[in-house]
């Protein structure tokens, strides 16, 4: 693009911003009010003279599309000048001796010839900085093969990446030498090409304050009405499932719109994976395309479910080359992508570059172009290359923009004026070109790969033929532009699967299970089905265990417990009752169907039964009973009776042995041998219940001792009948158990088949090997039982002891005076250790000389002749063996005295300039050392000061009481008292009282002469509820003679000064009382009385104006309060668009209505009520009043 063409662009962008701007404002097709300062009264103006003073009363010169197109550039030559082949022949050593080019390299070199020779325009490029200099480019995938072309050329291989080497040439050769050279067929030389520069092709965004900043903006997306993304959205064709690839300055990752959508972000000028996206570009490209949906933040990506791959290539400035653009797109294709968007380009062609696109082609990439900006017929690459697809600009109007290209290569044209998208700041703003129009396309190339199996033009295509059915599927469904040169036009993405928007915008049907309500089920398990009416970019959100899932406003869905497609399945069971609750959602329509619930009953047969013993009792003596129970298994069975009975070895019945119940009993005539208590599961009728031909039964043996076997005696070991136990050591009892049966054998530790427990778990605990474990300290008494029936037992009582872990001795000593007493103390950890009793001794370190002593009880005392610094040691007594020292200086005197000039201060919390919130006590100390002195304070949270230095600092409002002490032994002491205050920390004028602010500040600061406003003060809380609230209201002595001000915040207007202004401004001060220096300002808009208010209708914005006295014309109103009264129960919405209003139909509400609007200026007791007809066409309206 020349510098010229570049300056007459941006000369029409801005007259049409200019235009834009206006229109804006103004809200509807009328100019904004005059400002209110403004002494001219200027009366309302039509946006149509505005646009003619535009374009043809204030601009520095006419502009016409002859301006501002380049009919001359074409695709231009690549080599040219005088170069001849004697000159090169001297220039470059050639290819090694014998080498021979391929076909393919010779067809490369007669491609490049064909672009060059006398009269090319490489002469131009070379004047335009058109290719990197001294860096010519070649295709090959070994670095080998790269030093061989570069050697042929007298240089170096720079890099060699993804198929791609940049050859640097030597200083004394030149890019324009070396293709000269390349192409010529008498010399042994391969065919090499520039490193031509690419350029992001946005707009000149120009963004304002308006748009750039704040993450809960929205502005309109005017792209997705143009395309029907949301109907496609509706019917589930979201770009899920398609990886995208963006060629372009990267992407800030961070941004919330990416969340879940960036797979990769590469820079491939840096050959390393990247984060952020220093000229934002690609950013908001990236977030045309696939940015997040539903999620209350800026906007939605045409594919917002797609999956982005970002390729960086160009820099800060915007600015890339060839040899990066080709890396990126074989690294794309490398990485398996289905489409990739290229919003960059250069006015030259580059055979290498179009052998790239052609490779990926084949592969199966659909390469996604912008035509270009430079407002020319002409042609822009990659855009025009083949196997490209290249895209044109449109406005809103649906006719090419003003920038765009247009050529027979234009395949479609999107839309790519003012497309709200992501900014690399984290915020949302505008951008204009060729580049938003390229991911508009992409995005929808995107939506239709992910529902190509709904396709047939799509279905089983793979590589080419899928990108040429993709393509043509985008033309197919497009509609025409009037303007030339824009392709087949825009795919409307709902005629591509025949869709409608009143079927994608039904509520979607209640679900229906497959299994009526209240069904029983007789197995133990089902595999529930559950459907809806409404399939297309349905989810259905259930719950199975009677949870109600609820959606809500902002589209989530909670209590749920998953989430699936209509006709999908859920195993429901495992329980007696189920109930079972389902909504079916569509999230792009925001709609959700009413709640299906059904409940099931489980009724399976037996699958199983278990018997167990309490104690595992599993011999037993003649004449003893066991209790055992059965499970039956599922525990939701249709029956959980079972039939009890015993049987011997052989499986017949004993006749000794009984069982009722689960309890068994055994004669004393019960034979010794091994016996089964059968629990068989039955009917209510007591019928047994079979599986596949079988009872179903559960078994437990026992064994019937011999008299021989039964036991005669059971004791502990005499040392073990009382044992000590310390928390956290082993202890075992199983070999200290002796157990004597009638023959006079013996048995201990397992073999004597004990069961054992505790009378206190609390303090021990015992295993099923009797192993103790000392849990607290105190007692417990250990039980060791015969596991036969008979019940003999015998005891042990084990006491649990703490011992001590940590030891840690203090003083309330600093040092000790001669002939002074201080206090040791020694801290015991944990605190149940069972023995805290300890051992004080002390003794002299170094040179101490004198006589120092401690008591029993920790009391350390040095008479007249101690000296020198002596070492305290403190013993634990229970074993443990901790010891801790203590090392004490003896001084020569106590501090005899401790005085405070201040008993009593007062200070303020925060860290402002002017609030006191520190002081130092400034403590008197006389005789003594110094290192005996300590502060503190009774309520640090009030006021906490430095131990050693005194220095005080406020923390929350009270008092505190703050203590010097000397700790010597004669404990001398003063205090004083501090009282702390919360400060505001800031000062807000708001409009209105607490309970009755009208609106935000700003735009509530009206009032009219004779009449009078309220304004009231927020106090800052960052240190806290600032206790005096009070501020001084002042104005300025020049405003006194246009309003009063009282001292509670009432604003009267008296006069806006100037005779022949509408209105003034006057600025009010508040400053807290508080001495904090808190202040704020605040502006207060005064106009004229108002005379009359009349409501105007333009289309698409109602206006209010209004008239004053003692001045002509009508005015627009700053800013009015509205009312709407809809005649049967209508629900109808206001929107302010600067001083004009919009009315907001509820979807229910008729297509034509008239309503009663009451429009009231804020700041004034007048009102007009207007009668407004809506006429709604789609999602527009036109508003009419009278």
């Amino acid at each position: 693009m020349c510098k010229s063409m570049k300056l007459k662009k941006t000369k029409l962008l801005s007259l049409i911003m200019a235009a834009a701007l206006v229109f804006e404002s103004a809200g509807m097709n009328v100019v904004a009010a005059n400002d209110t300062t403004n002494n001219d009264a200027t009366p309302v103006v039509s946006i149509e003279e505005v646009l003619d003073e535009v374009a043809y009363g204030t601009t520095d010169g006419d502009v016409s599309e002859g301006d501002v197109t380049n009919g001359d550039v074409t695709t231009g030559d690549v080599t040219g000048g005088d170069v001849t082949t004697g000159d090169v022949e001297m220039l470059f050593p050639g290819m090694p001796e014998g080498y021979v080019l391929s076909a393919e390299q010779v067809a490369a070199k007669k491609t490049l010839a064909a672009h060059t020779g006398e009269g090319s325009d490489f002469e131009t490029q070379t004047e335009q900085n058109a290719y990197v200099e001294g860096e010519v480019l070649y295709l090959t995938e070994s670095v080998e093969e790269a030093q061989t072309i570069a050697a042929a050329f007298g240089g170096e291989v720079e890099s060699c990446e993804w198929g791609v080497a940049v050859i640097t040439l030597s200083e004394d050769r030149t890019v324009a030498q070396a293709v000269a050279a390349a192409a010529d067929p008498a010399l042994n030389l391969p065919a090499v090409w520039p490193n031509h520069y690419k350029e992001a092709f946005a707009n000149d965004p120009a963004l304002s304050d308006e748009y750039e900043g704040t993450s809960n903006e929205s502005g309109y997306q005017w792209q997705h009405k143009f395309v029907g993304s949301s109907t496609a959205w509706a019917a589930g064709y979201t770009g899920k499932g398609v990886k995208v690839g963006i060629i372009d300055s990267g992407i800030y990752n961070n941004h919330v719109e990416f969340n879940g959508r960036l797979v990769k972000h590469f820079n491939v000028i840096s050959n390393s994976n990247a984060t952020m996206d220093a000229n934002g570009h690609g950013t908001h490209v990236s977030g045309i395309v696939a940015a997040n949906i539903n999620n209350g933040r800026g906007g939605a990506g045409v594919a917002p479910d797609a999956s982005l791959y970002v390729y960086a290539v160009l820099d800060e400035n915007g600015s890339g080359d060839t040899a990066d653009t080709m890396r990126a797109v074989n690294m794309a294709a490398s990485d398996g992508i289905e489409v990739v968007n290229m919003s960059l380009g250069g006015a030259w062609y580059n055979d290498l570059e179009q052998q790239v696109m052609t490779n990926a082609y084949e592969k199966g990439v659909a390469l996604i172009a912008a035509a270009g900006n430079e407002t020319t017929n002409g042609h822009s690459f990659p855009a025009s290359y083949k196997n490209v697809c290249s895209i044109a600009a449109l406005d809103r109007d649906g006719k090419k923009s003003g920038y765009t290209n247009y050529n027979d290569m234009v395949d479609l044209a999107f839309p790519g004026s003012e497309i709200y998208s992501t900014l690399n700041t984290g915020g949302f703003g505008y951008m204009s070109g060729t580049s938003m129009a390229c991911p508009v396309a992409t995005g929808v190339a995107a939506v239709i790969l992910s529902g190509a199996s709904d396709i047939p033009e799509l279905q089983g295509k793979t590589g080419a033929a899928k990108v040429d059915a993709l393509i043509d599927v985008m033309g197919k469904y497009a509609k025409k532009s009037s303007s030339a040169g824009t392709g087949d036009g825009t795919t409307f993405l709902p005629d591509v699967w025949g869709l409608t928007v009143d079927e994608m915008d039904q509520t979607p049907e209640t679900p229906v299970f497959d299994l009526k309500n209240k069904s029983v089920v007789t197995d133990k398990y089902y595999d529930l089905k559950i459907t809806s009416g409404t399939t297309k970019g349905v989810t259905i959100y259930y719950n199975i265990y009677g949870g109600t899932p609820k959606f809500s406003k902002d589209g989530k869905v909670s209590n749920y417990t998953s989430s699936m497609k209509s006709g999908g399945t859920v195993e429901i069971g495992g329980r007696a009752k189920q109930t079972v609750k389902a909504i079916a959602v569509n999230h792009i329509t925001g709609k959700a169907s009413k709640v299906a619930t059904a409940t099931y009953t489980f009724k399976p047969n037996p699958t199983s039964v278990s018997v167990t013993c309490a104690n595992n009792t599993n011999k037993v003596v003649p004449g003893s009973k066991i209790s055992l129970s059965a499970s039956v298994s599922p525990s939701y069975a249709v029956s959980r009776k079972v039939a009890w009975s015993v049987e011997n070895s052989a499986g017949v019945a004993a006749a000794d042995i009984t069982v009722k119940n689960g309890k068994v009993t055994v004669a004393n005539t019960a034979k010794a041998g091994i016996y089964y208590v059968v629990a068989t599961a039955v009917d209510s009728k007591n019928n047994p219940i079979l599986n596949n031909g079988k009872m179903i039964q559960g078994r437990y043996q026992i064994e019937v001792l011999s008299a021989a076997k039964q036991v005669k005696k059971i004791e502990f070991a005499k040392d073990k009948k009382k044992v000590n136990a310390t928390v956290g050591v082993p202890l075992s009892l199983l070999n200290d158990v002796t157990v004597t049966y009638a023959d006079g054998t013996t048995a201990t530790g397992a073999a004597a088949n004990l069961v054992w427990s505790t009378s206190r778990s609390y303090y021990a605990r015992v295993d099923v090997n009797g192993n103790v474990t000392a849990r607290n300290p105190g007692k417990a008494t250990i039980k060791a039982t015969v596991n036969d029936g008979s019940n003999k037992s015998a005891s042990c009582t084990v006491t649990v002891v703490q011992l001590a872990e940590e030891l840690y001795v203090s003083s309330n000593l600093n040092v000790l005076a001669k002939g002074k007493s201080g206090q040791m103390y020694a801290s015991i950890y944990p605190s149940d250790t069972t023995n805290k009793k300890v051992e004080w001794s002390v003794s002299p370190v170094g040179s101490a000389g004198g006589k120092v002593t401690v008591a029993a009880n920790g009391k350390i005392s040095a008479d007249g002749s101690a000296s020198g610094t002596w070492r305290v040691t403190c013993k634990t007594t229970d074993g443990s063996n901790l010891t801790d020292t203590y090392d004490i200086e003896v001084v020569n005197e106590a501090v005899k005295s401790i005085t405070i000039p201040n008993k009593k201060i007062d200070l303020q919390v925060g860290l402002k300039s002017g609030v006191k919130s520190t002081a130092m006590v400034n403590a008197t100390i006389t005789g003594g050392d110094s290192r005996a002195i300590e502060y503190y304070s009774s309520n640090s949270k009030v006021a906490s000061v430095n131990y050693k230095t005194g220095e005080i600092v406020a923390r929350g409002s009270g008092k505190a009481v703050i203590t010097v002490c000397a700790y010597d032994g004669g404990f001398k002491r003063a205090t004083m008292t501090v009282n702390v205050t919360v400060p505001m920390s800031s000062l807000e004028i708001v409009p209105g009282d607490e309970n009755s602010i009208e609106t935000e500040k700003g735009t509530a600061g009206i009032v009219y002469v004779g009449s009078s406003i309220k304004l009231s003060t927020v106090a800052g809380s960052s240190y806290g509820q600032a206790q005096n609230k009070k501020v001084i209201w002042s104005i300025a002595e020049a405003d006194k003679s246009k309003v009063s001000l009282s001292s509670n915040g009432v604003l009267k207007a008296k006069s806006v000064g100037n005779v022949n202004s509408t209105g003034t401004i006057v600025t009010v001060y508040a400053e807290a009382a508080d001495g904090s220096g808190a202040r704020d300002t605040y502006e207060v808009y005064v106009f004229r009385k108002l005379k009359a208010v009349k409501v105007i209708a333009d289309g698409g914005a109602i206006g209010v104006i209004q008239q004053y006295e003692g001045v002509s014309g009508w005015y627009y109103c700053p800013a009015t309060s509205v009312t709407v009264n809809a005649p049967g129960g209508y629900k109808i919405g206001v929107r302010n668009i600067g001083n004009a209003f919009m009315l907001i139909p509820d979807k229910d509400t008729p297509s034509q209505i008239t309503v009663n609007a009451k429009v009231r200026p804020l700041g004034s007791n007048k009102s007009v009520t207007a009668k407004v007809t809506l006429k709604r066409n789609g999602d527009s309206c036109r508003f009419s009043v009278r």
